[in-house]
């Protein structure tokens, strides 16, 4: 019986050291940085701005791409981690701090699958180079747009901090059905700028001195028809200013529909508009929903009507709903303009608006032809008070709204 139970001892014993070989052998060090295991890629900051030479890594370790010995280690390094990812499919994981950014971390253009963990890893721009620190090549056309867009993408936990407004800090590219969680960009000239990403869920990110903040548009040189965000959601995401700062949109979106944002939050300094939604001349465009904004920046008290506002729609027909708001300081709450169609903009549950000193707080400005009509429901102020805080286009009290615009129905 003990002879028994030695032999299985020791076939137990023989049996961890054989498993413990096997996965050493599959674990492999490009780099002191870079580990290319069977699970996954893993990537950790040098935490230096130093260049491959002078982390004394030979430049012909990175097998299979052009990596020179004047590049960015940690740049190498990233970079090396996302070819070895279209090689394998692995997942990457990121630790630490990357420093010395000074070009972009290419995602892959035709990248179909891409799993990032940052593991709140902080990944450092430098220099006042125009680029993404985190992006794709442009696609040449429609058509390769449309090839690139079968990426799905899974990124999380990631800090980016850009060294110049000239830069954004993340941009996927085309992808279809793509999830950005706690992605957080800080002192870029946009933050997160999604193009062509059809139902992408971009949760719990933030973004921090930057012009715009999270920016759903259009791709350059192609028409706003096809080249949408339709179904995307943006939720529990925030946007903080610091003093004197001004932003110019926190929240964009440019000429898709069916697109949420669900309590997002801009708060500190200056932002010139909060929530900007551009239909972009776009007939499709049909609805867009913004719920529960948390509106909460020093905006100042410019009257309706000189650009400034918490939410921006110009849609040239449909339906927008927006509810559940309020602010702190003084401003517009709405600005509509329509793009030449009839468009409903639906406004409920305001439980509070301070106005600016001349009492306007939305603001109306109709194109020459077409205009909006206006549902008002569960508005904390008297019929009086919002018939007369309109400004621009004069409106009529009246809930016929099938027939014509410039109408406000209050319920």
């Amino acid at each position: 019986m003990k002879n028994l139970i030695k032999s299985i001892l020791l076939g137990a014993l023989i049996t961890i050291i054989a498993l413990t070989m096997l996965n050493a052998q599959s674990r492999t060090f490009v780099t002191p940085h870079l580990l290319d295991d069977f699970a996954s890629i893993t990537v950790a900051g040098y935490n230096g701005a130093a260049t491959v030479a002078q982390a004394g890594v030979d430049p012909s370790v990175y097998k299979g791409m052009v990596i020179t010995s004047t590049d960015l280690y940690d740049w190498a390094n990233l970079q090396y981690a996302m070819y070895l990812e279209q090689q394998t499919g692995k997942p990457i994981n990121l630790w630490g701090t990357f420093k010395g950014i000074n070009k972009m971390i290419d995602l892959g253009k035709y990248n179909k699958k891409l799993v990032i963990r940052g593991n709140c890893a902080e990944v450092q721009a430098t220099g006042a180079g125009t680029f993404s620190v985190f992006g794709r090549p442009q696609p040449t056309n429609v058509s390769d747009a449309n090839v690139m867009i079968a990426s799905k993408f899974d990124i999380e936990n990631l800090t980016i901090k850009c060294s110049s407004l000239n830069q954004v800090g993340f941009e996927p590219g085309p992808t279809y059905g793509s999830r950005y969680e706690a992605v957080d960009v800080s002192g870029a000239g946009t933050g997160i700028l999604l193009r062509f990403n059809l139902m992408a869920t971009v949760n719990r990110c933030m973004w921090n001195d930057c012009k715009r903040g999270i920016i759903l548009d259009i791709l350059p040189g192609t028409s706003s028809t096809s080249t949408q965000n339709n179904g995307t959601t943006v939720s529990n995401c925030r946007g903080y200013l610091s003093a004197n700062f001004v932003c110019d949109v926190g929240y964009g979106n440019y000429g898709s529909g069916g697109v949420t944002n669900e309590s997002c939050i801009v708060e500190g300094y200056k932002c010139k508009v909060g929530w900007l939604v551009d239909g972009m001349g776009n007939t499709t465009t049909k609805r867009n929903y913004i719920n529960n904004p948390h509106w909460e920046t020093v905006q100042g008290t410019l009257p309706a009507g000189q650009g400034e506002a918490m939410i921006k729609v110009w849609m040239p027909d449909g339906v927008i709903t927006i509810s559940n708001c309020k602010n702190d300081y003084a401003s517009v709450l709405l600005d509509v303009k329509s793009q030449g169609g009839w468009p409903l903009i639906e406004l409920s549950n305001v439980s509070w608006w301070k106005a600016p000193a001349d009492g306007k707080w939305i603001n109306y400005d109709p194109a020459s032809t077409g205009g909006a009509s206006f549902k008002l429901i569960n508005v904390r102020k008297t019929q009086a008070q919002i018939m007369s805080g309109f400004a621009g286009k004069a409106v009529t009290q009246k809930c016929d709204l099938d027939n014509g615009a410039h109408k406000v129905c209050i319920q």
